[in-house]
């Protein structure tokens, strides 16, 4: 495995655990939520550039 698909596995495994704690009733502050979200999104975003020419 790569470590650009490392990486991208990682966010998503990420955005996975947010997803199954809320669907748990693990309700975490919406602004704690938001800041995990946007963190995975700006790695995301970042990842995409290295991978333009």
């Amino acid at each position: 495995m790569t470590s650009l698909s490392r990486q991208l596995s990682a966010i998503g495994n990420n955005l996975n655990q947010i997803a199954r704690a809320l669907n748990a009733g693990n309700h975490a502050p919406v602004s704690q939520v938001l800041k995990d979200v946007q963190a995975a999104n700006s790695e995301t975003r970042a990842l995409l550039r290295n991978l333009r020419p």
